[in-house]
């Protein structure tokens, strides 16, 4: 059974290694580092199987390839749930580590004593980064790949732990005995458990990356319809209107902009009104390009004055942006419209509706005005 495993487990911890990797180049940073180390300690395990491999070679690459594989796996992790790097501290401990392993095996000759530090290596390899990290998973399948990661670190604990307790055994003890198949099987389940679970993580990021490129306009980073429609969709749960304004706004004369000085200008102005209606909305605002030089936010729990007045303040500001101004005597500006939920609305498209009747007018107007539906303009 034990050589039964011994084949099994490199075989498919390369499987997963490459099925990783593959993740890795296409699309996920943090899958590319778990590749690599599942396809180290693939090789690792199955380096004892080798006879044509001279034995203290064996035991270097083995252990070169198990201390490989804990550092790349806590670079995944520190990858995955970024903040402060410690790579230089990682490595240099990775190096240390390997060249005391390396003299007890070329010098000492002492496979106890090899076995206690590989295991505090490779611990201390995974246990600071998951350490670094423990508080930084804000889902449910980043909690699963730092627990995952733990068991593998309480399993390598586990094993540095049985060392002691066959202290003064025979070495045979160590490799051909239920120590080996405590050390192949726990690294079997945690390891296997480690790799689904980053497996999905790299796939839980590619569909939020999907979403957001779906829900988000690639010109100003803004909301498109279909994202707006979305973060609007908590506010109506209740089957009612929620308490709130809309402001629409549209660039005045944005077509002169783009036959007179081109398209990259009009996108200058477009990203640049956008930044800034970013910047001058609540964060709680919901903002969206609305389709080519309009533009929308829906403002949660303020009243249609209060979005009046924080719309007056974005188009006051705009004469004064560098960006925005195109020329010695043009500078470009913007309507808006703006509507408040009132009782007896059936639905938040009432109040859009509203500011859109009220944009109608200021562009009708004159522009570079406020319309607030149904109350006054200002300008």
């Amino acid at each position: 059974m034990l050589d039964d495993l011994g084949f099994i487990l490199p075989l498919t911890m390369m499987i997963l290694g490459l099925a990783l990797l593959s993740v890795g180049l296409v699309f996920s940073r943090p899958a590319l580092f778990w590749g690599l180390g599942y396809l180290a300690a693939a090789c690792g395990f199955a380096m004892p199987l080798q006879a044509f491999i001279p034995p203290l070679v064996a035991a270097l690459l083995t252990e070169a390839l198990f201390l490989s594989a804990f550092f790349f796996y806590g670079q995944a992790l520190m990858t995955q749930f970024p903040g402060r790097s410690i790579l230089t501290f990682r490595l240099s401990l990775s190096l240390i580590a390997y060249g005391a392993i390396a003299a007890v095996i070329v010098v000492l000759k002492d496979m106890e004593l090899e076995f206690r530090l590989s295991d505090l290596a490779c611990a201390l390899s995974i246990l600071v980064p998951i350490l670094c990290v423990i508080r930084r998973p804000k889902t449910p399948v980043g909690l699963a790949l730092v627990t995952c990661a733990g068991l593998v670190a309480l399993e390598t604990v586990t094993r540095l732990t049985l060392t002691f307790l066959l202290a003064g055994a025979d070495p045979s003890t160590l490799t051909d005995s239920p120590y080996m198949m405590i050390m192949q099987g726990c690294a079997a389940l945690f390891g296997h458990l480690m790799a689904l679970a980053a497996l999905a993580h790299a796939a839980r990021d590619r569909i939020v990356r999907y979403r957001e490129d779906a829900e988000q306009d690639a010109l100003t980073g803004l909301l498109n319809r279909r994202g707006f429609e979305r973060a609007l969709a908590p506010h109506g749960e209740r089957g009612h209107v929620p308490s709130g304004a809309v402001i629409l706004c549209d660039i005045d004369h944005f077509k002169r902009i783009n036959d007179t000085l081109g398209h990259a200008a009009g996108d200058a102005v477009i990203m640049a009104f956008a930044r800034m209606m970013r910047a001058s909305l609540p964060a709680k605002a919901a903002v969206a390009r609305h389709g080519g030089e309009e533009f929308i936010a829906f403002l949660p729990g303020s009243s249609s004055a209060e979005a009046r007045s924080l719309s007056q303040t974005l188009r006051l500001r705009i004469a004064k942006t560098e960006a925005l101004m195109l020329g010695e005597d043009w500078v470009a500006t913007a309507s808006f419209g703006v509507s408040g939920s009132l009782p007896d609305d059936l639905s938040l498209t009432e109040v859009i509706g509203r500011a859109d009747r009220a944009l109608y007018r200021a562009k009708h107007q004159g522009r570079d005005q406020v319309v607030e539906e149904p109350m006054r303009s200002a300008a």
